[in-house]
């Protein structure tokens, strides 16, 4: 009922002042030749109304030193996308941006926590980018990971800025591998709307909409817009027959090790021969009562997802204030083994609800400038969320739920002043204040939401075995300071800063309670008006968020009123650091051609990792013999001090425009060519790679206008192998299951525009039905053989705009 009451209100306050837009407006709509937006406008499509600006040497950025400065005087490696590049290739999520970025990696779909997923320098972007709406961090506290789908506003982006490397020293924590700010648009024009309507197979179906304008006069303007998404898929187009879905080498190392071949060939022929006494040896010796499907193919059924954003944007003056409601839901063991978690039943999901109330207050004027930014999110795991497992829980046997909320405060100001025209400083702080419910231990019905509070201050009532298990309810204040010189003269751009963050939980560690401190230097020297050359150094920290920190899975064994502790939390994690220093060469030979050559070398020490290790007796006195394995310990999320990895490679950025100027052909060539190595954890030896990073990743996109009202779209993307993050040690990493293949694959799009207003796509996906890998999911031994993502795919949509 909250979700229609707050729709209902967005609805009524847009209708209420697009009404009043169109009233006073009136004459001037008409002058403009724009008719109502039940019509469709008679103008022809001309060249000039296609043209854009590809490569954004013009385009001022905010994401990289928090006041606006041209790409030319940026000395960091920085990409943006353009809201006409977004409409006209029919980008709906976070994702599909992020395929076309420079040396991404990505994976559709992801995993049924994450959702779709990104690979960004080394580290999964859901959980290592600083992920910004509108300069405004979008990640709830209690994870830190942003799960996503079309929940994101993406179509309705003006641009997005996506920064290379780290950016602590800035914002924060959790900007380690980069930045991704979605700037949402906002008109000058009177009123303005756009929506786009796709359909596929599967019964894919995807709306969106904008629509807004302004009212008033003079400096009394209060501009508006509403928008929202709609998308929803009854089932993901995935490969039933794949490798990935066929259990049988998961069940065998479940009770028998790798050097046991007598008892694994045993086995092999009582699956094939006598499967029922196979299942009873799966049920007696591992737990596995619920597994659905024959020993070398589970029963996968269907696979929906679906998402939805609505929200409203209002400036007025030096005010602006948006709302945004988001919901994101897809099918909660993508990725998983089919081993221990099931595909059968399609109303296994994991879903959240994201609300955010964002005020931010902005003035300046030639000497400086002073921001405001105050939110507060609102998030909360669906009750209804499980996975479908093949053990037994309790007597929701084949169903887990799960649980976790947050409500965060976040407050920023920074302030930035012109000491004279060669010499800028900005400085500011932020605090975050979060009160949170970790991610619940497995649960055998859904979480009752009335009784969130009571988890969240530790006063439930305890359960006869777990007791309260699994509700670790907390609450922290985590704030940091930052000041940054910006420096320039003649040929010469300077960016030196540092930040301190204090975090509260981590009042009682020596090393963190102090504060963090994060560097950053940054020069960039001009040879000549075409030709420049940079150089960086930065260093970086994630801090484990509480669902890390306190992750819990136990068991009730029922015979003997002791608890099977399978995972228990470990509150006193310190948080991962990395450092990164960077090269770059940025050339612009003509008007028409952009280079750019980065290479980049990123060190991470003490990594979070989980382990098996001795159960505390004392701790948990009540702890079964089973626990874990028969040796007593369960896993735990730890620093490995004696863990550490190294990352270094050579990316390139090559854009043409019009190289055949009569049908304005395009292309863009992306290249990286990455080595690196890992200090396992755990005393697993060293290896010579780096663990998901392909060594070579390339993208290729060739568009062309054969005429003004035809846009065509090729891209190319291929990949070398690389070794899976749930390889543990060297005898892992030497068997031929630790790497998946490397791919190839071509997407394809034609847009037909009838008129200024209204255009029509096809696109197809994954064109030669290429069968491939995504990113691992969990990068635990619970994870699949592989990924496998989406095959071809067709789509097609209208798209209507006014503006």
């Amino acid at each position: 009922m909250k979700n229609y009451s707050f729709v209902f209100s967005c609805l009524c306050i847009f209708l209420f002042f697009f009404s009043q837009t169109f009233a006073q407006n009136e004459d001037s709509l008409k002058s403009e030749s724009i008719s109502t937006p039940l019509h469709l406008a008679k103008e022809k499509l001309t060249e000039a109304d296609l043209t854009k600006t590809t490569f954004a040497e013009e385009t001022r950025l905010v994401s990289v030193s928090r006041s606006a400065k041209e790409l030319k005087d940026i000395p960091s490696t920085v990409y943006v996308v353009t809201k006409e590049e977004i409409l006209e290739n029919g980008y709906i999520t976070l994702v599909d941006v992020m395929k076309t970025v420079p040396w991404i990696k990505v994976s559709q779909p992801g995993s049924g926590v994450l959702g779709e997923m990104f690979f960004m320098r080394g580290q999964i972007g859901n959980e290592y980018t600083k992920i910004l709406i509108n300069n405004v961090p979008i990640q709830p506290a209690v994870n830190g990971a942003l799960a996503i789908g079309t929940q994101l506003p993406i179509a309705q982006a003006e641009r997005i800025e996506i920064v290379y490397g780290p950016a602590s020293a800035v914002y924060g924590g959790d900007a380690v591998a980069g930045v991704i700010n979605i700037i949402t648009q906002t008109s000058e024009k009177s009123a303005y709307a756009q929506a786009n309507a796709y359909f596929g197979a599967n019964d894919y179906r995807h709306l969106d909409f904008l629509a807004g304008g302004k009212a008033g006069r003079d400096k009394n303007v209060l501009q508006y817009s509403i928008y929202g998404n709609l998308t929803k898929r009854d089932d993901l187009n995935l490969d039933r027959g794949s490798d990935a879905f066929n259990p049988f080498n998961t069940f065998l190392n479940s009770f028998t090790t790798p050097n046991d071949l007598q008892t694994r060939r045993f086995l092999r022929n009582l699956a094939t021969n006598q499967p029922d006494s196979f299942f009873t040896i799966l049920e007696n010796r591992a737990g596995l009562t619920s597994y659905v499907g024959t020993p070398f193919k589970a029963t996968v059924n269907q696979l929906p997802e679906q998402s939805y954003l609505i929200g409203v944007k209002f400036n007025y003056r030096k005010l602006q204030v948006s709302v945004d409601e988001m919901y994101s839901r897809r099918h909660s063991v993508l990725g998983r083994t089919p081993a221990f978690f099931s595909y059968a039943n399609p109303e296994t999901y994991m879903a959240e609800t994201t609300r955010r109330t964002h005020i931010s207050y902005q003035t300046s004027n030639k000497k400086s400038s002073f921001l405001i930014n105050a939110s507060y999110l609102f998030y909360r795991l669906d009750a209804n969320s499980s996975f479908g497992t093949n053990y037994n829980i309790g007597r929701s046997s084949g169903r887990s739920y799960r649980y976790e909320g947050s409500d965060d405060v976040f407050l920023e100001s920074i302030y930035t002043r012109k000491i004279n025209p060669n010499f800028e400083l900005t400085g500011g702080f932020s605090i975050t204040l979060s009160a949170n419910l970790p991610v619940t231990n497995d649960l055998e019905e859904p979480f009752d939401i009335n009784l969130y509070n009571d988890a969240l201050n530790g006063n439930l009532e305890p359960n006869p075995i777990l007791g309260n298990f699994g509700y670790n309810g907390n609450n922290f204040l985590n704030g940091g300071v930052f000041l940054q010189a910006y420096y320039t003269k003649n040929k010469w751009v300077g960016v030196f800063g540092a930040r301190i963050d204090s975090r509260s939980r981590f009042e009682e560690d020596s090393t963190s309670g102090n504060g963090v401190l994060n560097p950053r230097a940054s020069i960039l020297y001009k040879i000549n008006p075409k030709l420049s050359i940079r150089s960086s150094f930065a260093t970086a920290f994630r801090a484990p968020p509480p669902s890390i920190q306190f992750t819990s899975l136990a068991l009730p064994d029922i015979e003997t009123d002791s608890v099977i502790y399978q995972q228990v939390p470990n509150p006193n994690l310190n948080p991962e650091t990395s450092l990164t220093t960077e090269f770059g060469v940025r050339y612009f030979p003509t008007k028409n051609i952009s280079l750019d050559i980065v290479g980049y070398f990123t060190g991470t020490n003490s990594p979070i990792v989980g382990r098996f290790r001795p159960i505390d007796k004392e701790r948990y006195p009540n702890a079964s013999y089973l626990s874990g394995n028969s040796n007593g310990t369960a896993r735990v999320y730890i620093n490995d001090e004696d863990s550490r990895s190294a990352i270094y490679g050579v990316q390139g950025i090559l854009k043409v425009k019009n190289i055949i100027e009569r049908i304005h052909l395009d292309t863009d060539v992306f290249f990286s060519f990455t080595q690196g190595t890992e200090v396992l954890p755990d005393d697993g030896g060293t290896i010579n790679d780096y663990r998901m990073q392909p060594d070579f990743m390339g993208q290729w996109r060739i568009s062309l206008r054969p005429s003004p009202k035809w846009y065509i779209n090729f891209q190319h993307v291929i990949m070398s192998s690389w070794y899976r993050r749930n390889t543990f040690n060297i005898e892992q990493y030497e068997e031929d299951r630790s790497q998946t293949d490397g791919y190839y694959t071509l997407d394809m799009l034609v847009r037909h525009y009838f008129n200024k207003n209204v255009s029509a796509y096809f696109r197809i996906n994954n064109v030669f039905d290429a069968e491939y890998g995504g990113i691992d999911a969990t990068g635990l031994d619970v994870d699949a053989t592989f990924n496998p993502q989406l095959q071809r795919n067709i789509q097609a949509g209208v798209s209507f705009r006014i503006n």
